[in-house]
């Protein structure tokens, strides 16, 4: 869960934050702001129970910038959210009517270390980040960025289907 409802798709600005508890060897996730709601992803409203969330990871009092995150948002046998989350349906989607829509926010909710997903960075017991690649940020974010590739990619092909219907229904009312 990327997009927030104040930034978008600009994940340098995500505000959700994981901050690092070495006390307890967890993370604090947390929405501090109505802005940082996260907002618009698929099978969120209704179904989904777990999620990739991307949160700025914060320890030893530095931000580390957005990191992944796999999270557990719903109990698996009561479908219900998970205390300190609050998730709802924001409707479909123009053109992806099948898909629940959804929003979630985070009010301090623990998850342990292991929810760091750290191929390409290391957050050692004390809190101390590493990373080892230059190039850690650009591989996270891979996906995501292929993924809005494909969609203008394809988007040549949807135009084309619109342009024919309206076609025929023009050719057809006269």
């Amino acid at each position: 869960m990327q997009t927030e409802m104040g930034h978008g798709s600009d994940v340098s600005q995500l505000q959700t934050t994981a901050t690092y508890d070495a006390a307890t060897q967890e993370f604090v996730v947390h929405t501090p702001n109505l802005e940082a709601t996260k907002f618009w992803p698929g099978g969120l409203g209704k179904t989904a129970n777990h999620c990739v969330l991307y949160a700025r990871l914060l320890s030893q009092g530095k931000d580390h910038g957005v990191q992944a995150f796999i999270m557990q948002i719903r109990d698996s046998k009561t479908h219900l959210p998970l205390a300190g989350i609050n998730i709802g349906d924001i409707g479909p989607k123009l053109g992806f009517k099948s898909s629940d829509q959804g929003f979630m926010t985070f009010n301090q909710v623990r998850m342990p270390k292991s929810a760091l997903l750290d191929k390409f960075i290391n957050l050692s017991v004390d809190g101390t980040f590493t990373t080892s690649t230059p190039q850690a940020k650009k591989l996270t974010f891979g996906g995501m960025l292929n993924l809005r590739s494909l969609i203008i990619f394809t988007s040549h092909y949807f135009i084309g289907i619109e342009a024919t219907i309206a076609s025929r229904y023009s050719f057809k009312r006269r």
